[in-house]
């Protein structure tokens, strides 16, 4: 956790050098929260919460600047209590949604809390917010439904050919079951023909021997 904490520090330091994205003072990007992200699918719920205030407070001591803890600690909340309600929502190749809504959440936070702080710039605050959010939720939206429909598609390719792999295998079953029966009747035909062959058989020989007990009863009656 200790590496964790020092890694989104380090993070929150370089990310501090650079130029904001708005041109209010305090508000970032948020990228350190990737860590928490991390430490929430590593550690946990608790410990990347920890994670987290240890960054924001650390980080403000260091940053020196009262806007940067409010800031920072207003875009993390925001960020942490989106991870923890949607890193369950999706599988382990999709985190990376988790970690869009979590910046979205991110900037919310610290829009809202500028809002707060210069009351005076409220509906331009709202609407980078609402501009912010469509910003990277039809993105998300459209991906979504592309990915739907891809995955939809390959569903029903399954379908067609598990369904056709039914049929071969129906039809192969029926070919088999024709195969043996004609196998059968073959069978029957010649044991049918065979026994035919037997009686004409036995009728032959009885025939010859009749033949021989005439030919001897004749000559023995010549005889006498």
């Amino acid at each position: 956790m200790a590496v964790l904490t020092a890694i989104a520090l380090t993070i929150f330091m370089i990310e501090n050098q650079l130029p904001s994205p708005v041109p209010i003072p305090g508000i970032k990007l948020g990228l350190s929260n990737i860590i928490t992200l991390a430490a929430m699918l590593l550690l946990g719920r608790k410990e990347a919460g920890a994670v987290l205030a240890a960054r924001i407070i650390m980080g403000a001591v260091f940053a020196g600047s009262p806007s940067t803890l409010i800031y920072s600690a207003a875009g993390g909340t925001f960020a942490y209590a989106v991870m923890c309600l949607t890193v369950g929502l999706f599988k382990e190749k999709q985190i990376w949604i988790v970690s869009a809504l979590a910046a979205v959440a991110h900037n919310a936070g610290q829009l809202l809390a500028c809002a707060l702080i210069l009351k005076d710039t409220i509906p331009g605050v709202l609407a980078a917010l609402c501009i912010l959010t469509l910003a990277v939720w039809l993105p998300l939206t459209l991906r979504h439904n592309r990915v739907a429909a891809e995955n939809a598609a390959k569903e029903r390719a399954k379908i067609i050919l598990k369904q056709k792999a039914e049929e071969e295998k129906i039809r192969k079953a029926k070919e088999e079951e024709n195969e043996k029966e004609k196998k059968i009747e073959e069978q029957k035909r010649l044991a049918e023909k065979k026994a035919r062959e037997e009686v004409d058989k036995a009728r032959l020989e009885e025939k010859k021997r009749q033949e021989a007990e005439t030919k001897k009863v004749l000559e023995e009656e010549q005889k006498a």
